[in-house]
This record gives C-alpha cells, structure tokens and sequence, in this order.
C-alpha cells in the first residue's frame, strides 16, 4: 500500500523540472512577444 502510493508520488515529482521548464519557456515567450510589439 505505502509502496504503491510512493510509486505515484515519485512520478508527480519526475514531472514538476517539466512542468518548470514549461512555465519557463511560456514566460520567456511572452517577454519575447512584448518586446516585439514595443519596437
């Protein structure tokens, strides 16, 4: 029981450096985008 629930809290924390990296190129997007709208 405790494995299984280790088991699936492990890959919820494989993904969190994914979900990181996307807000991170989300948000680098977005400051790109304005910066082409200002000039």
């Amino acid at each position: 029981m405790t494995q299984c629930h280790k088991a699936g809290s492990n890959s919820v924390f494989s993904l969190l450096p994914f979900f990181e990296l996307n807000l991170f190129y989300i948000q680098e997007g977005i400051d790109y985008d304005l910066e082409n709208n200002e000039g």
